[in-house]
């Protein structure tokens, strides 16, 4: 190569070096600024906790782009805090909730973690969300979570939970508030001297709740006669009922006035059952059933199309001889048509 072309390279090296670096620097702040967008929080504080307590929580993780995702990995830099995620692939427009759980065993005192997660495609990047709050050790709840398991509420399942407080006499429970609507809590205090304060908290399942995952928050509201506390308390679950009904909505969708519609709705219970009564007060429905007394019941139910076009909505109800839950409710919806659609 001729000395005058060595030179001139020699005096745009570091021009394209720096060319170079520019470019994988802007790569690396597109990469961070696309990883941010799928967050909505950066940040949770969980408060005052105490040991033997399991408080989580949920940072969603949302993909608002059209490529896919991929979470390569994420790390937590303190032990006390675990974290865990539900799925590292995404598609456009799906979740995940990367879980972080505060360690109350293992530590005490105001803790901080960094949660740093890891971005492989479709461009390399992290996110980091800080989490903290505040152990004590003079306070104590035994279990630290509540897990009904799989339960039928109209049992009325029920969990105790202990909260004790160590050297302080004027130390009281004030409140317990629930995430959850259908959740009960009854409270008693067992021993109280200069040594330590004892609760027992009773919490139950309403006869109410919905089946599906049950999954919400107790808040235990404390003060020691100046400052509030706020202590929560996790619980979980899964509530069946005892007289199920597929589907969970009987939708018609479209029906020409006049024209009549036959579809079948399942009754399932763990034994055998009557169904005994149907009853709706839309009297276009009617509803065969057999009475007979089994565990699966296939009914037939029909509409007729009245004349008057547009949506209509129902409930049927099915009445049965079961003890726990005799009656089952079932949504109807019907879009009504002009026999010419």
């Amino acid at each position: 190569m001729p000395r005058w072309n060595r030179l001139a390279l020699l005096a745009f090296l570091p021009v394209i070096l720096l060319v170079g670096l520019s470019s994988e620097l802007s790569k690396s702040l597109v990469g961070q600024e696309w990883a941010r967008k799928m967050f909505k929080e950066f940040e949770h504080d969980f408060g005052t906790v105490v040991r033997g307590s399991a408080p989580e929580h949920r940072f969603v993780i949302e993909n608002v782009f059209k490529e896919d995702m991929q979470i390569e990995s994420v790390n937590s830099s303190c032990g006390c805090t675990s974290v865990s995620l539900e799925k590292r692939q995404l598609k456009t427009w799906e979740k995940t909730e990367l879980v972080a759980r505060f360690n109350t065993v293992g530590f005490s005192g105001q803790r901080q973690a960094t949660v740093t997660v890891r971005f492989s495609a479709p461009y390399t990047g992290e996110v980091q969300l800080q989490v903290r709050g505040n152990i004590r050790t003079d306070l104590q709840i035994a279990p630290g979570d509540i897990n009904f398991g799989t339960v039928n509420p109209a049992s009325s399942p029920r969990q105790t939970v202990e909260v004790r407080k160590f050297g302080n006499a004027n130390w009281r429970i004030v409140d317990v508030r629930s995430t959850f609507p259908h959740i009960g809590v009854s409270l008693s205090e067992t021993q109280r001297d200069q040594n330590r304060v004892n609760y027992l908290l009773s919490v139950a399942i309403k006869p109410t709740a919905p089946a599906g995952q049950l999954q919400g928050e107790l808040v235990v509201v404390a003060t020691d006669g100046g400052q509030e506390i706020k202590l929560p308390i996790q619980f979980s679950g899964k509530v069946v009922a005892t007289l199920q009904v597929s589907p969970p909505v009987l939708d018609l969708a479209n029906v020409k006035a006049g024209e009549t519609v036959t579809k079948k709705v399942i009754l399932k219970a763990e034994q055998p059952f009557r169904v005994k009564d149907v009853t709706c007060e839309n009297a276009a429905f009617t509803v065969q059933a057999d009475g007979e007394s089994r565990t699966t019941h296939f009914v037939e139910v029909s509409y007729k199309g009245s004349a008057e076009a547009g949506k209509q909505q129902a409930q049927l109800h099915f009445l049965t001889d079961l003890a726990d839950q005799p009656t089952a409710v079932l949504p109807a919806i019907v879009n009504v048509v002009k026999g010419d659609q």
